[in-house]
């Protein structure tokens, strides 16, 4: 699982850095003047501010690495199971339902993390809308 960090962690760095260059620095400078510490400034205001970046982050880090085929099969060697090394030689042989089937299970698998992270989302804000926009 290490392997992955190569094509995931640049959309988790991105997603964070992008949002940590919005927030701004007065809600710690805040705090600091009222006798909070580096780790407990941290804590208490930054990281709370950060989460849906961390979330957001989180979603495209985790359909990036379940999309990886290739690198799976180069570092684990056929070794290491997961969905795609499943699914392709579905792909490629004669029972296209099957394949169909399991492209079922690999859209669901993305489809219920993505109603957890938003669900976790909306916990984080205060039931604000989570990740999306409602209307």
């Amino acid at each position: 699982w290490l392997s992955h960090l190569v094509p995931t962690l640049p959309y988790m760095v991105r997603a964070v850095t992008a949002a940590a260059a919005t927030l701004g620095t007065g809600a710690e400078e805040v705090g600091r003047t009222l006798g909070a510490g580096p780790w407990q400034v941290f804590r208490h205001i930054t990281l709370p501010r950060l989460v849906p970046a961390l979330l957001a982050g989180s979603i495209l880090v985790f359909l990036v690495s379940l999309s990886q085929y290739l690198l799976t099969l180069f570092i684990g060697g056929g070794a290491v199971l997961t969905l795609p090394m499943v699914l392709v030689p579905f792909l490629t042989g004669p029972d296209r339902s099957l394949a169909a089937a399991l492209s079922l299970v690999f859209c669901a698998v993305g489809g219920l993390f993505l109603w957890l992270v938003d669900t976790l989302a909306r916990r984080s804000t205060g039931g604000s809308g989570g990740l999306w926009l409602r209307t």
